[in-house]
């Protein structure tokens, strides 16, 4: 079975997708949408994605999904003998329940915190755009604030957030985590050695590697 990504390989979301196919090892092709230009917005995307968004999935069966988390849960239930590393039993209610939990905490308290501090500190420098010191500051102390509970309570005790196991809760924190660095953030990481040793884990994988490495 075919699977083409419609995105941008450099984008937040993108990468997500990519790097559950990598990790997967499911085949897959990349078709860009520049944004930049416009693309997102061409009559043939939005009949695919009505948000005008990236990325969305196109599968030869003629599937077609968006959401990026969506799009993730949707390939490892469709390939569940390769997606057994990513994903908890669900038979398991307990620990399923706080894999669950911790997909939640990535995308309800990390991902709003990262994304307010490097599309203040980095995407408006790119765009040429005045950067607001103060705010800077603000989401920089909030996104510290909490990674000292990454750091006193989720991955205090265990390997990785939902256990010792690499799964999508960890997986989900790597582009805005990439995209921190970028913003010369490495310290809100470096200064809290369990948040450390999980980041360096994590990002050092070979699936997330390989992605970095995609330009088309």
């Amino acid at each position: 079975m075919s699977i083409v990504i419609h995105g941008m390989p450099a984008s937040v979301c993108t990468r997500r997708v990519m790097a559950v196919l990598e990790e997967l090892e499911v085949p897959y092709k990349i078709k860009v949408v520049d944004v930049l230009s416009g693309m997102n917005n061409t009559p043939e995307h939005l009949a695919r994605q009505p948000f005008g968004k990236i990325p969305i999935i196109v599968m030869d069966d003629d599937l077609v999904l968006y959401e990026s988390r969506a799009i993730s849960k949707y390939l490892c239930t469709k390939y569940p003998e390769k997606a057994s590393k990513l994903t908890v039993d669900p038979t398991d209610a307990r620990a399923f329940a706080i894999y669950e939990q911790l997909l939640s905490v990535e995308v309800t308290t990390f991902d709003p915190a990262a994304k307010d501090l490097v599309s203040e500190k980095l995407f408006k420098k790119f765009r040429g755009e005045f950067v607001d010191e103060a705010k800077v500051a603000r989401h920089r102390a909030d996104l510290g604030a909490i990674l000292d509970v990454y750091e006193s309570r989720l991955l205090a005790t265990s390997k990785y957030l939902a256990g010792d196991e690499f799964t999508l809760a960890d997986l989900f924190h790597l582009s805005w985590g990439e995209l921190l660095s970028a913003a010369g953030e490495t310290d809100l990481i470096d200064s809290r050695p369990n948040v450390k040793r999980w980041w360096d884990s994590i990002h050092q994988r070979r699936a997330w590697q390989t992605v970095l490495g995609r330009r088309e």
